[in-house]
């Protein structure tokens, strides 16, 4: 249901160069702890166009924006996956982070809401491209 795809980048916080393979292929716990806790990593896991879009309330989506290139990172930075410091910061408020990993395989969903409420409920989807995550599309929910 949430998607969000990545692309291979330069050489930063261990990422292999442009078309080179994850060998081994990296396990996906230890790429989302890395995605979430280092930027430049998170930058550089996106393939671009990446589709941003929001989920209604109804069930259906529509586009909010397509990025198109690292130049319009900062744009996503918004809505990047929540952090540790996020996560720890909202503890035991109405924003506190739920997360739940669903996918086999290549591809897998992280969705990441409000637990309580319906302030946020955020979804990515990850594709693994010669061995390594990325993120392909970003949906955008709650109230």
């Amino acid at each position: 249901m949430w998607l969000a795809i990545a692309r291979a980048g330069a050489q930063t916080a261990g990422l292999p160069a442009e078309g080179q393979t994850c060998s081994p292929p990296e396990p996906f716990s230890g790429f989302v702890k890395q995605f979430k806790e280092i930027a430049e990593f998170r930058r550089d896991r996106i393939v671009f166009p990446l589709p941003v879009m929001r989920q209604n309330p109804d069930g259906t989506s529509s586009a909010i924006t397509t990025l198109v290139a690292h130049e319009t990172y900062r744009d996503l930075e918004s809505f990047t996956l929540m952090v540790r410091a996020d996560a720890a910061r909202l503890k035991a408020t109405e924003g506190e982070l739920c997360e739940s990993v669903t996918g086999s395989g290549g591809e897998r969903t992280l969705a990441q809401n409000s637990c309580h409420t319906d302030v946020y409920a955020n979804g990515y989807e990850f594709k693994r491209v010669l061995g390594c995550w990325k993120v392909a599309r970003v949906w955008l929910g709650g109230s």
